[in-house]
This record gives structure tokens, sequence and C-alpha cells, in this order.
């Protein structure tokens, strides 16, 4: 997204920062500044670099996504009362301007694979079902990965939506990790 810089003339910060978050024409844009703080000066577009998936965002998306915590499983659920997987997945995207698909087989195809030990948190975990072979049948997001312990948020057919490591059960079902927020 290109801005002008006209449009942070404006911006005069007296007050060290380093993210200035601006919901603009319906995308939320965060922006770091290359210095630390300025004083009286104003900032200039060229001194901003646009992430759109910098830590504010992946930090509200992941607790946006806990505020569903608890909320029952529905076969073909795309909520907020009831979801399946990958309905909850979608859903939950939404609340940074991402669709997906409806379903884990075609959300595997979008963002770009990520080695197991590189997830971070707003990535997307594919795994298999009982009914899926090896195709993919549940999809869940990671929301923190700590001290090598790697954990996620999904809809369990049997839980509805939990927070979960990655251990056991899903350790031996895991296809494939994407990362949908680059």
């Amino acid at each position: 997204m290109v801005i002008s810089s006209a449009f942070f003339s404006f911006l005069t910060l007296m007050v060290p920062i380093r993210y200035i978050v601006i919901f603009f024409l319906g995308f939320l844009c965060s922006f770091e500044a290359s210095a630390s703080y300025t004083r009286g000066v104003p900032v200039a577009a060229d001194s901003l670099i646009l992430t759109d998936s910098s830590e504010v965002v992946l930090d509200s998306l992941v607790t946006y996504a806990r505020t569903y915590l608890g909320t029952p499983y529905k076969y073909g659920g795309r909520g907020p009362e009831r979801f399946d997987c990958s309905g909850y997945t979608s859903h939950v995207f939404t609340s940074v301007d991402v669709r997906l698909p409806f379903s884990s087989r075609a959300q595997i195809a979008h963002g770009m694979p990520v080695a197991l030990d590189s997830v971070r948190k707003g990535d997307l975990l594919f795994f298999t079902s009982p009914r899926s072979g090896s195709n993919p049948g549940h999809v869940g997001i990671v929301t923190r990965v700590e001290q090598g312990k790697l954990y996620f948020i999904h809809s369990s057919s049997t839980r509805g939506v939990v927070e979960d490591p990655l251990k056991d059960h899903y350790r031996r079902r895991f296809i494939e990790a994407r990362r949908i927020l680059n």
C-alpha cells in the first residue's frame, strides 16, 4: 500500500514510539518508525514501513481467536455461535481482513509453507483426520511458541474451541504449517 507523505504530515510526535497503528479506509495498518522518536517534526511516509503482519496485527488475530474459547463445535459451522475447524479459522482471519475458504483442504493452498521449527503466532497448522486419510482434515492457528513448545487454537469436534499444545495426538497427525500473513 502506498500512501503519500502528505497524509502523514500531521503526525507530530512528542514521545518515543515503536508502532503507530491507524485504521485507514477499512484496513488496519501498522507502521514502524525508523527513528525511535521525533520532537515537533512531521513524520514523512518514507520513514515508515508498512507491515501488515506486524506483531500488533498478529497479537490482534490471536486475541480475537481467544474470544471464542469454549464455543461449541458444529460440522459445517461458520460461527459465531458454533464452528467447525475451518469455519473457525476462516472467521478469525476475517478480523484482519483476510478471506479464507471454508475447508481445510482449500485453506492449505493459501499462504506459504513454513517449517515447523520456524512457525510463529498466526500461522495455520494442518492435520489429517480419521475421515481425511492423508489429506488435510483439521486446521488450527498458532497462538504462541514458548521454549520450543508450540500452542494452537482450534475447534475440536469433541471439545469446541480450545487451545492446545502441539503434542502426541496432534503431532502424529501434523501435515504442514502455512504462513498466511507475511
